[in-house]
């Protein structure tokens, strides 16, 4: 009965507005009329070309847990980090440029300029999520950059994500215990807590000595008196 429903659901969305189905949610967002749909093979990846064929978006699903604020703001901080997490984690590595990094810390939204080794430069935005993020790229020539911005505005403008698929910023501590697993965490936090202990001890150490050599020179002091 779900899947009848779901199937319903995205018929009667298809005529206003395309979607994207993750598990048994579905995403929805808007193209431009004058683009077509190409059908894809793969279920993470839709094309859109406009009259002439051409490629003129293309919508993708990253459904990784890697994908957090403080984590790409520490990669945007070095170039050579973000390219490396380009290659590797948005499918680069085929000898493609990574040009600009951006990210939006109010819309949860990162924005590349890279370009392919066969000339053909990409814009894209992507919209962080509960599960990964939703990308969008638009493939353009250097002289209808501005074309490419004015279609993913468009896009990203229409995009409604359900509310449990909504990113959620997440503290570095719940991140970290996400991504590197409970039992190594807890051994950094013992780590930690047992580098305080110790520093605490040295202290009290140092308190004590300081008041004995206190006595000391009192004692001494009264006797030189006497």
């Amino acid at each position: 009965m779900k899947l009848l429903l779901i199937a319903f659901v995205l018929l009667t969305n298809s005529l206003f507005a395309d979607v994207l189905l993750v598990d048994d949610d579905v995403i929805h967002f808007s193209v431009p009329e004058s683009l077509l749909k190409k059908p894809s093979s793969r279920d993470n990846i839709l094309l859109y070309r406009d009259e002439s064929k051409e490629a003129r978006l293309i919508v993708q699903l990253f459904r990784k847990n890697q994908w957090s604020d403080w984590h790409l703001k520490g990669l945007k901080k070095s170039k050579k980090s973000f390219q490396k997490f380009f290659d590797t984690e948005l499918g680069g590595g085929d000898g493609e440029i990574l040009h600009e990094v951006d990210f939006d810390e109010n819309a949860h939204v990162l924005t590349l300029v890279w370009s392919q080794p066969n000339g053909i430069n990409l814009l894209s935005k992507m919209k962080l999520t509960s599960f990964g993020c939703v990308a969008f790229h638009a493939p353009y020539k250097d002289d209808n950059r501005e074309e490419a911005e004015l279609v993913l505005l468009d896009v990203m403008a229409s995009i409604k994500i359900p509310e449990k698929m909504e990113f959620v910023p997440t503290g570095v501590v719940s991140d970290l215990m996400s991504n590197i697993g409970g039992g190594f965490f807890f051994l950094i936090i013992s780590l930690v807590y047992l580098m305080f202990s110790l520093f605490k001890r040295s202290q009290m150490r140092h308190m004590k000595l300081e008041r004995r050599m206190r006595q000391i020179r009192k004692s001494r002091l009264q006797t030189r008196v006497n």
